[in-house]
């Protein structure tokens, strides 16, 4: 279509209020979004969907609904995976079941000795970079030559047999 401001103009104008309602709905549902960001985005569509309009496949009010959304859509998705935060898996805090704070070397000495109870050396020392070193997995895999989906199997798998030795780290 041709690119007048005026029309541009109009059409934000016009489509201002869709945006807000829009971008409210994800924002109540994603609170991690930014609500100034939806609205950005969803002007932002509005021109690329007035740009590439064909106006042989129907009306500009229904292509510029569906881009906005589509556009919001993939911002949310990308922004929940940013904000994702991982469970950890040893969620381990210097605190016994009493709340006594331990030392860092009582602390080691039982990580050290809960790790006495595994067999396998791999995992021993995945474990020991994990609970230790506090390495990321990413940086364990690379140590190990592995893929990161391994070393989490390991610990997940590791976590079930020491899941009792730990229990005082477990909050």
């Amino acid at each position: 279509m041709n690119n007048d401001k005026s029309d541009i103009d109009t059409i934000l104008n016009n489509f201002q209020e869709l945006i807000n309602i829009i971008s409210k709905k994800y924002k109540t549902k994603y609170p991690f979004v930014e609500l100034d960001e939806l609205q950005q985005i969803g002007r932002i569509a509005i021109l690329n969907s007035y740009e590439n309009f064909n106006k042989d496949k129907g009306s500009l009010e229904g292509y510029i609904y569906v881009c906005i959304k589509n556009d919001m859509k993939k911002y949310v998705l990308k922004a929940y995976r940013k904000a994702k935060i991982e469970k950890p898996i040893f969620d381990i805090v210097n605190i016994d079941t009493k709340n006594n704070e331990l030392s860092d070397l009582e602390y080691t000495a039982t990580i050290k000795q809960s790790l006495s109870k595994i067999h396998n050396q791999k995992d021993k020392d995945i474990l020991e970079q994990l609970l230790l070193e506090n390495k990321t997995q990413e940086n364990i895999a690379q140590n190990i030559n592995c893929s990161q989906s391994t070393v989490s199997y390991r610990i997940k798998r590791c976590a079930n047999l020491l899941k009792n030795d730990l229990r005082c780290f477990y909050g």
